[in-house]
């Protein structure tokens, strides 16, 4: 028979008391607590008593009575105890931002990119933004718990980049051995669409759906494939690398100008977003070059319905901005295919959401260590 470990029973207590008050809408009192924790009064007295020493819970004083008694003392969660960062980066840019654990946004710094295909000199601009936004929060590096870090390409479970289409030096490179970060502070690196994808169930137009796929495709091309709740990542992070595929479409998405909606260029954008002007104007040729980007595209997402068989596909990276022409368009010619139903929703968090996603993925790293796997 085991032994009883009181120390273990203890963290495993004070780690029950702390996500009650993490999950609470607002403070709590020693009652509520007894009635969501289960643990007796005494027990949750020394537990607080530690939380609040250790900067994790704070005790609010009750105010005046307004009747008999005096209100009873509250306690909160203390989400600026700790701090998580985001870092997002493409070929034309690098962007970080500071928060603490409710997501709260306490400082953000954006720069371009000098080489993209340089690792090197690309994380040490990352990690300049980075530092950029902390001094903009007003706190420190050594506050930090975790920081999610969201980029192209295939990559590990581990945060190796396996390959980055037409960046061949990045093969191999960990951003966690670059940014340089305090020891202690867990650097989770992923595939920015994987990453977007989450976001968008957590926060955007998936969050009514434990299963679909996030799809960006044109001057960029990628997607993020979430199944019950999970990323599905394939094997060494390949899963959703479309723009190695070139058999299905993705070239001929990248080079119509209706496909300039994703680039990392604002310029550039600004010439996609021409076009879907012109196609609400009316106008026949930017009609046309919707008309020859819809039709690989209907094709890649034919394959995905036929395939993953999403029952939704998120359009975002840039596509949101032309959604309401888009998409009228690829359900036609979805329907004209034959191909199985599957709802098409545009991004609601647009270009936001890879940033978000690597912001998401260090919280849920913090949930984790404090409170374990869910």
């Amino acid at each position: 028979m085991r032994a009883f470990d009181p120390t273990a029973m203890r963290e495993a207590n004070s780690s029950l008391t702390l996500r009650s008050l993490y999950l609470a809408s607002g403070p709590l009192t020693m009652t509520e607590l007894n009635r969501t924790t289960g643990l007796s009064r005494r027990t949750i007295e020394l537990i607080l008593t530690d939380l609040v020493t250790e900067g994790w819970v704070e005790p609010i004083e009750p105010g005046p009575a307004t009747g008999a008694g005096r209100p009873p003392r509250l306690y909160a969660f203390r989400p600026e105890h700790a701090l998580v960062g985001a870092v997002q980066f493409d070929t034309h840019s690098t962007e970080a931002l500071v928060a603490d654990l409710s997501g709260s946004v306490l400082g953000r710094s954006r720069r371009k990119l000098t080489n993209s295909t340089n690792p090197d000199l690309t994380l040490a601009e990352a990690r300049a933004a980075l530092l950029a936004a902390v001094d903009e929060s007003g706190r420190s590096l050594e506050d930090f718990r975790a920081v999610g870090v969201a980029m192209g390409g295939a990559v590990d479970d581990d945060g190796t980049v396996v390959t980055l289409v037409n960046a061949p030096r990045w093969a191999g490179v960990r951003a966690a051995d670059a940014l340089g970060l305090p020891a202690g502070v867990r650097v989770i690196t992923d595939n920015d669409a994987n990453l977007a994808a989450l976001a968008e169930g957590a926060l955007g137009a998936a969050t009514d759906h434990t299963s679909f796929t996030w799809l960006l495709a044109g001057n960029r091309a990628g997607s993020g494939i979430i199944i019950d709740g999970r990323i599905h990542r394939g094997f060494r992070g390949a899963a959703g690398e479309i723009v190695e595929a070139n058999l299905l479409g993705t070239r001929a998405m990248e080079h119509n100008p209706f496909g300039l909606l994703t680039s990392p260029d604002p310029a550039e954008r600004e010439a996609g977003e021409a076009i879907v002007e012109g196609v609400r104007r009316g106008d026949a040729e930017a009609i046309a070059e919707l008309d020859a980007f819809v039709a690989p595209f209907a094709q890649l997402l034919a394959v995905f319905a036929w395939t993953i068989a999403p029952p939704l596909i998120v359009l975002g990276g840039g596509l949101e901005a032309g959604a309401d022409v888009l998409i009228p368009s690829l359900r036609s010619a979805l329907e004209a295919a034959g191909a199985p139903a599957m709802e098409l929703r545009a991004s609601a968090l647009g270009r936001e959401a890879m940033l978000q996603g690597a912001l998401r993925v260090a919280i849920m790293s913090v949930e984790n260590e404090l409170f374990g796997s869910a």
